[in-house]
């Protein structure tokens, strides 16, 4: 599978995760056959059929915890659907917001974030007098518009030919939030990863994390499927007016 279509600001983390390197060892031992149709697939029938119903979503929310050693605790908060994205992202450095929708995509940060990006005390003030409650506008080429893509996002839920039966880990029957949900763990590298898919159709993924417990939050959450994301944009004052470009 393929890296997500995620910006720099959360590839390590995202990394950790693995949502593209479901590749397991295991078997579907600890299952009880039988007891759900759709348990009494192959695993790799169970994960094609997840997979399968994530690249159908029109929206979706990303929300949870993550850490790596680059950047730090990350706390994140997005919603993307087919028309933009709307969320927020915070880090050790401060909090950021984002929206991008048809008239364009901007960022604010809060006051810690802004003066983090600054190389002294006094660029901080300057930089905080200045983008005090204020969107700055991205271009399209920036590397945080990758994360508001719906259909990027949703292309990399698919299997490898390396993603066996035989490769994927199924552990049994556990809840997540009010679903119920069947765990499958990957690696790739000396990184494992579990998904937890839902039991009921449509078997969306509903939680990533790193299989192994550093005892830390450290999970992202996939809820309000098909939700729609309503994203505005900010009032034209609130807006920061760049200079032009040369030609």
């Amino acid at each position: 599978m393929n890296a997500l279509p995620i910006p720099r600001a959360l590839a390590a983390a995202m990394s950790v995760l693995g949502l593209a390197s479901l590749t397991a060892c295991g078997a579907l031992e600890g299952l009880m056959p039988g007891r759900d149709p759709f348990l009494d697939q192959s695993p790799r029938s169970i994960a094609e059929a997840a997979f399968a119903d994530m690249r159908k979503v029109t929206s979706l929310r990303i929300l949870g915890d993550t850490e790596d050693r680059k950047n730090g605790r990350m706390q994140v908060d997005i919603s993307v659907g087919e028309e933009g994205c709307t969320g927020s992202i915070a880090t050790d450095e401060g909090e950021f917001q984002l929206r991008r929708n048809g008239d364009g995509t901007w960022v604010k940060g809060d006051e810690d974030f802004v003066r983090a990006q600054a190389s002294s005390p006094a660029q901080a003030d300057v930089a905080w007098k200045q983008l005090r409650g204020t969107w700055v506008p991205l271009d399209g080429k920036d590397a945080l518009l990758e994360l508001c893509d719906l259909d990027e996002l949703l292309a990399n839920f698919t299997l490898e030919e390396s993603d066996t039966s035989e490769s994927i880990d199924v552990d049994q029957v556990v809840q997540v939030g009010d679903a119920d949900a069947v765990p499958l763990t990957g690696q790739k590298g000396k990184k494992r990863t579990t998904l937890w898919v839902a039991l009921e159709a449509p078997h969306h993924v509903l939680k990533m994390a790193p299989a192994k417990d550093g005892g830390m939050p450290d999970a992202l959450y996939f809820e309000e499927f098909g939700v729609e994301v309503v994203v505005e944009t900010p009032a034209k004052k609130d807006i920061l007016k760049l200079p032009a470009t040369s030609r």
